[in-house]
């Protein structure tokens, strides 16, 4: 998130008043659960989230075409609840009770991402201060990086976390598809909100360490929101 934010206020500093008398300037922000059925393992929906910003021009009073950039991150988790043998080994073949028992492990898997999103966008009642609208688009997305994080919770309370660089050689470039629908209101005669659901599904690929290749089909639901001028 932080390698973006720079760019993001360079986009928004360098739209000239000349340029938005064609282009219109928004930001948006867009929280959901992401969730994949792996090859091997049904793993449980995790919250994600994408903020960024667009510039839409209009290609008819209905019809408007965005492009924009966004920081986005999705991932899904798998909780495990069963004890497991050797918790309380003392390292000699014995039976340590003293040592705390895991109770719960979650392993995490977290990518982050550049998208680049184009949409398309249908407004029912241009001009009016309440409107209907659907959207549908790509969002090519660069991966910035990937992870592996483990947590532990213990009968006692506390907690361990640790974090790692994910072993598999995931491919830079990923694919993602969306879809939206939602009320937009004008605040006034330049701003306007926007809100509705949203579903995206996103394509993971890449390697595993032993060269076989991988991959993982996430689908997101959520909420977009967002502000633009009119």
């Amino acid at each position: 998130m932080k390698q973006l934010v720079p760019l993001l206020l360079f986009l928004l500093l360098i739209v000239p008043s000349a340029l938005q008398a064609q282009f219109r300037l928004g930001a948006e922000y867009y929280g959901n659960f992401s969730s994949t059925n792996d090859d091997f393992l049904d793993t449980d929906a995790r919250f994600s989230h994408t903020a960024g910003l667009h510039l839409s021009y209009p290609l008819s009073s209905h019809l408007r075409l965005s492009f924009g950039i966004a920081y986005a991150n999705l991932g899904d988790q798998l909780v495990r609840r069963d004890l497991m043998w050797g918790n309380q080994h003392n390292g000699n073949g014995g039976f340590d009770p003293s040592q705390d028992t895991e109770i719960d492990l979650t392993t995490i898997r977290a990518f982050e991402f550049a998208e680049t999103p184009i949409r398309l966008t249908y407004r029912s009642k241009p001009g009016k201060r309440l409107s209907f609208y659907g959207t549908a688009g790509l969002a090519p997305r660069f991966l910035l990086r990937a992870r592996d994080i483990y947590v532990i919770d213990y009968a006692d309370g506390s907690t361990a976390r640790s974090v790692s660089e994910s072993i598999d050689d995931w491919n830079t470039l990923q694919w993602s598809g969306l879809a939206a629908a939602g009320i937009e209101y004008g605040l006034s005669e330049r701003f306007l909100i926007y809100a509705g659901p949203r579903a995206q599904y996103h394509q993971q690929r890449g390697q595993s360490p032993a060269g076989a290749a991988i991959k993982a089909n996430y689908w997101q639901f959520g909420l977009e929101t967002g502000i633009r001028f009119r």
